[in-house]
């Protein structure tokens, strides 16, 4: 019986290679970086290497505590994978870092990239439709700029291309970040966010994107005829994104983005998880969508084949509330200068000073400095 059933393997398996045109070829190229960043901070940042003026410390004690901390956690390891399929390209990725612990020495592996593409569609985890990474500026700070929509997220994306312009439909992970009280809750939610985009390409590596959010937020509140039990509800909530790289002269790009809307604060890279997305009313019956808007534009200058520098400076604007405490975010901006040097194509250093601000609802201000330098060698 055995003997049987192993035949009829091998037969299906010798039919399947004969009905076949020609074997399919698989590619796969590996590849990433080794780092070591280096962090000098002139107040006390709780030893992380993402600089985030919406954390910074306004207590007086906080604010002269200069201290250094290395870290090589952002070192990374990918595959590409590639294969045809019916004359069409399938194309796969999966990536990783060690940055799962931002405020540690020691990092836990994290999973950055997991999806594969084939006739437009793209499945998996990667960058959200509501960012390009073509506009993200080259920095040594491993967060970037405050107000980027710099966000990866598990999504369903279908790209439709014509000469130098695109269209991008996608479905995105639906994740909320509220400030609850006891009596409204979380709602698992239900619908995907949807990203619709719409990017045209000119010239030499020329850009620009514009693309447009719409979410649902789901939560529970006491209902009105019976206080002590549950009811749904949900609001609406989005915002539109605009992005750009431009060349400026024959060594100097420009590159800038744009955002703004309501229930945002998970997809803007300063803000997320402080509970920006929506607040509870004062009657805290239901929730209302907070309001952000913020930018930054950045300008790339290459000296020459070793050398280049950038200068970058965003913010991003907490519309105000009633519902707002005191010590709730009014607005916080972020600053950056630095000079690369690549010794070699695979090797490359970088020296970055950072400034950042911050001001809550009730006047207090905070600011910090920062020195952060990162040596890379890629592979």
């Amino acid at each position: 019986m055995h003997t049987r059933i192993a035949t009829l393997i091998i037969l299906f398996y010798a039919l399947t290679l004969s009905a076949q045109e020609e074997p399919p070829t698989l590619t796969l190229e590996p590849y990433g970086f080794v780092r070591l960043n280096a962090t000098l901070d002139f107040q006390d940042m709780g030893n992380s290497d993402l600089f985030r003026p919406a954390l910074i410390p306004i207590d007086a004690s906080t604010r002269s505590a200069p201290h250094l901390f290395f870290s090589a956690k952002q070192s990374r390891v990918g595959l590409k994978i590639e294969r045809r399929v019916k004359e069409q390209a399938l194309k796969g990725r999966i990536e990783a870092d060690f940055h799962s612990n931002a405020d540690q020495p020691g990092g836990l592996v994290r999973l950055r990239h997991a999806y594969f593409q084939y006739r437009g569609w793209t499945v998996g985890q990667t960058w959200s439709n509501f960012y390009d990474i073509e506009s993200r500026a080259k920095i040594v700070d491993f967060e970037g700029a405050n107000s980027a929509a710099l966000y990866r997220v598990p999504q369903l994306r279908y790209t439709f291309s014509v000469q130098d312009q695109a269209i991008m439909l996608s479905l995105e992970n639906p994740i909320e970040q509220l400030t609850l009280t006891d009596s409204v809750k979380v709602s698992k939610q239900l619908l995907p966010d949807l990203v619709a985009a719409w990017k045209y390409r000119w010239g030499e590596k020329n850009f620009v994107k514009v693309a447009a959010l719409a979410r649902q937020l789901r939560y529970e509140r006491p209902a009105n005829d019976q206080p002590e039990s549950m009811e749904l509800a949900s609001l609406w909530a989005g915002g539109m994104m605009a992005s750009a790289k431009v060349k400026a002269t024959a060594r100097d790009y420009l590159k800038l983005q744009v955002i703004g809307g309501r229930g945002l604060a998970r997809y803007i890279r300063g803000v997320r998880n402080l509970g920006y997305d929506a607040i509870c009313k004062s009657d805290c019956h239901e929730l209302e969508a907070v309001g952000i808007t913020g930018g930054f534009v950045a300008y790339e200058h290459s000296w020459s084949e070793q050398w280049s520098s950038t200068v970058l400076l965003g913010g991003v604007d907490i519309h105000q509330m009633e519902e707002f405490a005191a010590d709730d975010l009014d607005y916080c901006i972020y600053g950056s200068a630095n000079i690369f040097y690549s010794p070699v194509p695979d090797i490359c250093v970088g020296l970055e000073f950072l400034h950042g601000e911050k001001q809550e609802l009730s006047g207090r201000r905070g600011q910090a400095n920062r020195v952060q330098m990162a040596g890379t060698m890629r592979f």
